[in-house]
């Protein structure tokens, strides 16, 4: 690929202000990484292996007209507008190099991964947790704390949750957070209001969310059914309620799995009771590609997701009122849990 240079560390961080995080929220506090205002956030443990050959230096900074290939996935034309726009500002900053944007439609994490094996990869490109995992061992990612430590950029200025998909285990880091967000329940408040139903409060359980559920289901056939919740096939919010109810994914080691206790069957059995009662529908069920479009055609009056829907439901079904309430509490623990979800900024190890 093209010549390595040193304002990665620059572009990084500069397109890092393209798609801004959320707050930490939370109660607790975990001590927090670089100060008492981030709470809430646990960073986990690293469990990626290191890769055997890396580099363990900066590279001297490169002269002359340069070009850097820069890839992602696509978004919502709002978040796709807003990288293009920190590209450009990037640009100005050095107009001695081009970038050469190529998002990747589809499939990205397969296309990336055909892209690897092939050797055709873009300089710097977006790296899903995933990916993380996978690229860092194998060493086709650049380590970037020898440039972080050039730049003076130290790992503790970014939570450590959001570090650890790609932070191998002996601390070294491949990948910036380029953004971050949090759960939170969406829900239509003319289709509450219609129903008699209370809008969420910040203390309600999974009891009150079952109840609301079954209230705002109102059975019809394919094309006017409307369901109290839609929630996608695959656990991926799932774990939100495991941890409320106790439970962990793994050992702190990372080699034995630990759901398989009473948290977790408490977790599924809540998360699956919705199905079990008819009042959750899969967004594919109703015409929608995912969960937060079954919400925006007003097929669903609650949807668990993130801020990404916010600007989605703005320029998508901008007549449609809603409200965003916290993850429900466990009714036994008492506790709430929510999940953290990152991509990071990463550069090619051959590039």
């Amino acid at each position: 690929m093209k010549r390595l240079i040193g304002p990665f560390l620059v572009l990084f961080m500069l397109l890092l202000s393209a798609c801004g995080g959320g707050s930490s929220g939370g109660s607790g506090s975990n001590g927090g990484v670089g100060g008492g205002g981030q709470q809430g956030l646990t960073a986990g443990n690293n469990y990626i292996q290191c890769p055997s050959n890396t580099n363990t230096t900066a590279a001297a900074p490169e002269s002359g007209q340069i070009t850097l290939t820069v890839s992602g996935f696509t978004s919502t034309p709002a978040e796709d507008a807003l990288v293009q726009q920190n590209l450009n500002n990037f640009t100005k900053l050095h107009p001695n190099i081009k970038i050469n944007w190529q998002p990747i439609p589809g499939d990205y994490p397969t296309k990336m991964r055909a892209n690897i094996a092939s050797g055709n990869v873009p300089d710097v490109f977006y790296v899903q947790p995933q990916m993380g995992g996978e690229y860092t061992p194998a060493g086709k990612l650049l380590n970037l704390s020898p440039y972080m430590s050039k730049d003076n950029v130290p790992a503790s200025n970014y939570y450590g949750s959001l570090l650890t998909p790609f932070t191998c285990k002996n601390g070294s880091v491949f990948g910036i957070p380029k953004d971050w967000n949090s759960l939170g329940v969406f829900y239509n408040k003319q289709m509450f209001q219609q129903a008699g139903v209370p809008f969420p409060s910040s203390n309600w359980t999974w009891t009150d969310m079952q109840n609301d559920a079954k209230k705002l289901t109102k059975p019809g056939n394919a094309a006017t059914s409307v369901y109290g919740i839609t929630l996608a096939p695959d656990p991926s919010r799932e774990f939100a309620f495991l941890f409320a109810a106790g439970g962990t994914v793994l050992n702190s080691d990372g080699t034995q799995a630990t759901f398989n206790n009473q948290a977790g069957v408490n977790a599924l059995n809540f998360f699956s009771s919705f199905e079990k009662a008819g009042t959750s529908v899969i967004p594919t069920n109703v015409s929608a590609g995912w969960a937060g479009e079954a919400f925006g055609k007003q097929r669903a009056a609650m949807a668990l997701e993130g801020g990404w829907l916010i600007p989605y439901m703005s320029s998508t079904y901008p007549n449609v009122q809603y409200g965003i309430a916290p993850v429900p509490t466990d009714p036994t623990t008492g506790k709430r849990a929510d999940l953290i979800y990152t991509n990071a900024w990463g550069a090619y190890a051959g590039t």
